[in-house]
C-alpha cells in the first residue's frame, strides 16, 4: 500500500473524516485491485457520541465482510482484564486434560508452566489461549525491546 507523500496514497483512503478536532481514517488495504483488507485509525470516544455514527457506520460495512478482526486493547481498562479471563477459561469444563488427553495435556503442561502457567490454571484453560500461549517465545531476562 502506498504510505502518504507517494503517488497514488489517496486511492488508499476508502474514508477520511475529520469531526470537530478528531480524526477519523479506515484505510483500505489493498494488492493489484484486490481488497486484502481493512486498518481503521485509532481513536478513543465516549459511547454514544453521536459525532462518530459516520465512520462507526463505514467501520461496521468493513468489519461485516471481514474473515478476522484484530484490535488493540487498554488492558487497563476497568473490567477488561476480568472479560478477557472469562472468554479464556471455561470453568465449568469441559478441562484442557480431557480435551487434549492425558498423553498430549503432559506434553503442554510443562511448556506452559515455563510461561508461569500452573497446572491448576492451565487445566481451565481454552485450547485456543493454550495455542495463542504457544505460538509466543517465552520471556527473555533483560530491557525490553520494542
Amino acid at each position: 500500500m502506498p504510505v502518504p507523500g507517494e503517488e497514488g496514497w489517496e486511492q488508499a483512503l476508502v474514508s477520511r473524516v475529520v469531526l470537530d478536532h478528531f480524526e477519523v481514517l479506515l484505510w483500505e488495504v489493498s494488492r493489484n485491485g484486490k481488497v486484502l483488507g481493512h486498518l481503521f485509525g485509532t481513536y478513543h470516544l465516549s459511547f454514544g457520541d453521536d459525532r462518530f455514527e459516520r465512520p462507526m457506520t463505514l467501520a461496521r460495512a468493513a468489519l461485516a465482510g471481514s474473515k478476522a478482526v484484530a484490535f488493540e486493547l487498554d488492558l487497563a481498562e476497568p473490567g477488561l482484564s476480568e472479560a478477557i479471563g472469562q472468554v479464556m477459561a471455561a470453568p465449568n469444563g469441559p478441562y484442557l486434560d480431557r480435551l487434549l488427553g492425558a498423553e498430549l495435556f503432559d506434553q503442554v503442561l510443562p511448556l506452559l508452566e515455563s510461561r508461569g502457567i500452573p497446572r491448576s490454571a492451565a487445566r481451565f484453560l481454552k485450547p485456543w489461549v493454550v495455542g495463542t500461549i504457544l505460538a509466543f517465545p517465552e520471556a527473555q531476562e533483560g530491557p525490553m525491546m520494542d
